[in-house]
């Protein structure tokens, strides 16, 4: 009787554990180069999720970009590149962001050569087509000029903290970035997002490692960014044709399963699949559970 009871209390442990370890989100997150290393999927819901991190930039870095990035999709799994991959949006957290593949349908766009040779339209929260195509952005903290851009990217080698908050408002998620008192509020458009996929957010980054990463509490209620308050200061924050991390002609964007935004398919995206707050709710279980078999274990004690 005492093997069968320690059978059940083990077995139980192990499922739990095993769901906790399936929604445990990774603690750090090296980034030596751009789309190098995300996050696994995080699932954007109605309720909202947010996300908490320190992020330490490369004392060789020059560039504002060299700092984390959010990736915006949608999928069959919870993963970058992973099975029904469709990408709508990537955020850089120095007040920039573009929607790949022409923003699912609109028209007028740039047309790019992708980093495996195809073609593909792009817009970015700088060109005219952005609103048009749906997308917005609204951000407070920019840094005013090159010396305060410097200044926040010094900040970034130093270490800074991060939060990435994703609510989904109807046919658009809402991403609010924050690294170093510049926040962005961008709205991403996800209507065309195919049936039986989910909507998730990936952290990423360029020439930096994030630590600390930990989710929070559910996001407030977001609404959408009404509109473009960009304010670029600089040639160190003005994206170019050809510059790095740039989707422009020429560049390096891409989309769809297995390109990415200037991915190659399969390179390492680390493991660890969560979907929303749910490693307090797996914590709660293993507690009853293992009340439950101390109880049991105490009564069979207690009539032996």
């Amino acid at each position: 009787m005492k093997k069968k009871i320690f059978a059940v209390a083990l077995a139980a442990a192990m499922t739990v554990t095993s769901a906790m370890s399936a929604f445990a989100l990774e603690k750090e997150l090296d980034c030596p180069s751009f789309w190098s290393k995300h996050t696994e999927g995080l699932e954007v819901t109605a309720e909202g999720v947010e996300v908490t991190f320190k992020s330490v930039t490369s004392a060789d870095a020059t560039f504002n970009w060299d700092t984390p990035n959010v990736v915006v999709y949608a999928g069959t799994e919870a993963k970058v590149n992973g099975a029904g991959y469709d990408e709508y949006a990537v955020i850089r957290s120095d007040n920039y962001a573009w929607g790949p593949d022409g923003a699912h349908g609109a028209e007028g766009l740039t047309e790019i050569t992708n980093a495996d040779g195809t073609k593909g339209l792009f817009v970015n929260s700088l060109n005219e087509n952005w609103a048009p195509a749906g997308y917005a952005m609204e951000s407070e903290g920019v840094p005013a000029d090159d010396a305060a851009w410097a200044e926040w990217l010094t900040a970034n080698k130093a270490g800074v903290d991060c939060k990435v908050k994703a609510t989904l408002s109807g046919k658009n998620v809402i991403v609010e970035l924050t690294n170093n008192g510049l926040t962005s509020k961008t709205t991403v458009p996800v209507d065309k997002a195919a049936e039986g996929t989910k909507i998730y957010i990936s952290i990423s980054g360029e020439l930096c490692t994030l630590s600390d990463i930990a989710l929070a509490a559910g996001g407030d209620d977001q609404k959408p960014a009404t509109g473009d308050d960009q304010k670029p200061a600089g040639d160190n924050n003005t994206p170019a044709a050809g510059g790095n991390n740039t989707p422009a002609a020429g560049g390096n964007a891409g989309t769809g399963a297995g390109a990415g935004t200037n991915a190659p398919a399969g390179n390492g995206n680390a493991g660890g699949a969560t979907t929303g707050d749910v490693a307090p709710y797996a914590v709660a279980v293993l507690a009853v559970a293992a009340a439950a078999v101390v109880v049991v274990l105490q009564k069979k004690k207690v009539t032996e």
